[in-house]
């Protein structure tokens, strides 16, 4: 976002915002790849396709730009393990999208992104090699421009207990659009109090909402509902049933149908709303490709 940014309406109607999603991006720089023993190893046991994740990146921010959403919502795993490098390739592919296109773009940590300590690694001196991780810090300065620099009326949690090393998430922010606001919550167990089993900080491949986060999110939630906005969700790891993880665009309008909870989701795992190639369903005021209905929103 263009620094500076305020609270501002996006797209050509005040009530309508067109969005694009995408997930489980796990990148990984294609300079930590070489052609040795310990790297076939590694991806004859890894389904993800390393070497090529940056083109897949670049094919899909080409599919965003060419749908031209009001903004990007990255719903975390941005990287294999949290290599820092790859963190800082992405949020330089993140800026040219910004400054080339003025979509926004915003992002929140999966569980693969923040003290991955453990899996971080490189290849590119001919064996496999530990590679610096990412911590809390390092997220917020190179995602700066991506939700972590105050515009939009940004507002950021703070773990009542950072003070004594508490980290749980601490990621998660909000950032007003108008007469949308995104609430981003850090659902990621990276700490021993964000309940990763350790006794030091270290990621795990699992999620929850820390108990002195969920009032915050339930406050802002609260919040933007008395001004009158919509909500959307933005975070990695479920709290449903695993729906669906996809690369799409929708305009979600402000009015919102009886059956559909108030908060509209924009989300990973748990996707509120669900593909299906057969049907809109009126009055839900979303445009939708593909054609979308509407499911149960974690957060309502």
């Amino acid at each position: 976002a263009a620094a500076g940014a305020q609270t501002q309406a996006l797209g050509g109607d005040e009530s309508e915002i067109k969005i694009a999603v995408l997930s489980d991006m796990h990148y990984y720089p294609v300079n930590f790849v070489s052609d040795c023993e310990d790297y076939e190893t590694y991806v004859g046991g890894d389904p993800k396709m390393l070497e090529e994740s940056g083109s897949i990146a670049d094919a899909a921010l080409q599919m965003v730009r060419e749908d031209n959403p009001d903004i990007l919502l990255v719903s975390g795993d941005l990287t294999k393990d949290g290599e820092i490098q790859g963190h800082r390739d992405l949020a330089s592919k993140f800026q040219k999208l910004e400054d080339e296109t003025g979509i926004e773009v915003f992002v929140i940590n999966g569980n693969h992104d923040l003290y991955n300590y453990t899996d971080a690694c490189t290849f590119e001196n001919g064996q496999k090699e530990s590679a610096e991780t990412t911590e809390q810090d390092d997220f917020k300065t190179i995602y700066a421009n991506f939700g972590y620099n105050g515009e939009y009326n940004a507002q950021y949690f703070e773990n009542p207990n950072a003070a004594q090393g508490e980290l749980a998430g601490q990621m998660s922010y909000t950032v007003d659009l108008g007469k949308f606001r995104i609430v981003a919550i850090d659902s990621c167990c990276y700490s021993p109090d964000g309940g990763n089993g350790m006794d030091t900080n270290e990621h795990i491949t699992a999620g929850r909402i820390d108990e002195d986060l969920m009032p915050w999110v339930v406050d802002q939630i609260k919040d933007a509902e008395e001004a009158g906005d919509t909500v959307i969700g933005l975070m990695r790891t479920s709290r449903a049933r695993r729906i669906c993880s996809t690369n799409t665009s929708l305009t979600i309008g402000r009015t919102l149908p009886p059956s559909l909870p108030t908060p509209a989701c924009a989300m990973c795992s748990p996707a509120t709303c669900m593909p299906t190639t057969s049907r809109s369903t009126p009055p839900f005021p979303a445009t939708l490709s593909p054609t979308w209905r509407p499911a149960r929103c974690p957060l309502g």
